[in-house]
């Protein structure tokens, strides 16, 4: 579902340390798909979401606006959507363009709570990443000083 696309992309753009913005956009675009639905392969969850249009789609962008940070935070985002899509039994054409495609089956995209699962998992990452006691602990055993970013 959008909202849990769009949740789990910012999360791993803040934990990361990633521009939101691209990371957003990213985590939802493939599913303009729904809008393109010409026939296979431009179907829901057919060319648009596989790795090569995850591929293509951040060198464009890199080209165009010579930003690494913009171009990974947007493929990250992308790369997020795939895998919750992968996580659902219809699952993606990873290998496109060959017609198979793979799946996790570990959960049907409309299970409410699978998906207010992965939204608060994902909220609560990005406050645990603003954790100072997550910080010291980070700190404490990897010798690593987490700062804020904003």
């Amino acid at each position: 579902m959008g909202p849990t696309h769009l949740f789990f992309a910012i999360s791993l753009a803040h934990v990361l340390r990633f521009p939101l913005l691209p990371a957003a956009i990213g985590g939802i675009i493939a599913d303009l798909d729904y809008v393109l639905d010409f026939g296979f392969p431009f179907v829901h969850r057919g060319f648009i979401h596989t790795p090569l249009i995850l591929g293509v789609s951040v060198v464009i962008l890199y080209l165009a606006t010579k930003r690494t940070d913009v171009s990974l935070s947007f493929g990250l985002g992308f790369l997020s959507h795939l895998f919750l899509d992968m996580i659902n039994p219809m699952g993606i054409l990873i290998l496109y363009p060959l017609t198979n495609y793979y799946s996790l089956n570990l959960v049907h995209y409309d299970n409410i709570a699978a998906n207010l699962g992965i939204i608060i998992w994902s909220c609560l990452m990005v406050l645990l990443i603003k954790s100072e006691y997550f910080k010291d602990r980070i700190h404490k055993i990897f010798n690593v000083r987490l700062t804020n970013h904003e």
